[in-house]
């Protein structure tokens, strides 16, 4: 998202889930990247769509800073959220999928994006984390 900005190449449009799992009170800032995700979203209102998953018991605090937001829901993120999201249009041949996380959950949605979507697996796009050490897989 980040590199997006910096070179002014936003595609027209870029749909961002972002999960996380929090407990208790928090604060955006207590959010790896929230901040910024945020800024860049309302920095490109009509072009960025911003849908937030926050496992555990997320705060008002998060839920309100997520303003304006096109999407918030308190708990995990499913196959389910993907393909609604991919309801919404049909460019699936020039679309890049960029998937990170836990290697569980990395698996999963790949599958997901490939297998129920049909997202050809060159435009899908992964990090998994394990143990603080990304494990980078590109297959453009």
């Amino acid at each position: 998202m980040s590199h997006i900005l910096e070179t002014e190449t936003i595609p027209r449009e870029v749909h961002f889930l972002y999960a996380s799992s929090v407990k208790g009170y928090y604060k955006v800032s207590h959010v790896l990247g929230l901040e910024r995700l945020l800024d860049i979203s309302k920095a490109h209102n009509g072009k960025v769509y911003l849908y937030l998953f926050f496992a555990g018991y997320p705060s008002r605090t998060l839920m309100e800073a997520a303003e304006p937001r096109q999407r918030f829901e308190p708990r995990v993120m499913m196959g389910s959220d993907i393909l609604d999201v991919f309801r919404s249009f049909e460019s699936q041949h020039t679309t890049v999928c960029y998937v990170a996380g836990p290697p569980g959950m990395t698996r999963h949605f790949v599958k997901v994006l490939q297998q129920k979507v049909g997202i050809d697996a060159k435009r899908v796009l992964c990090e998994e984390y394990e143990n603080e050490v990304a494990k980078v897989h590109t297959e453009i």
